[in-house]
């Protein structure tokens, strides 16, 4: 039987690291993490649980991430020479991974 879990290991750890430079750090949640075996693990032997058991053993942290929607202050006019202006609002929060793209 194929082990899945080793070959995710194998994959992952090639690409990420639990530790690393700030300029490196990506904050990832378990689906978006799930996602990326999509390609090379079949759907159905392995799910989002086999991913927390994975980060968990190879000893990724988490933390608490805000996240923030675009919201426009002015609409663009370019007839009257008025460019749009956007700021980023806080909506929520959730916990995601926190790993360490490597070159």
């Amino acid at each position: 039987m194929i082990d899945y879990k080793e070959e995710m290991i194998t994959v992952f750890c090639r690409y990420f690291a639990p530790i690393g430079e700030m300029e490196d750090k990506k904050n990832m949640s378990t689906t978006e993490i799930d996602f990326l075996f999509r390609g090379i693990i079949p759907n159905l032997p392995t799910s989002e649980h086999d991913v927390y058991e994975l980060m968990k053993e190879l000893g990724f942290d988490q933390e608490k991430v805000i996240v923030y929607e675009t919201k426009v202050i002015t609409e663009e006019n370019l007839s009257k020479g008025i460019q749009e202006e956007v700021d980023m609002i806080p909506v929520g929060q959730i916990f995601k991974w926190i790993v360490f793209e490597k070159d």
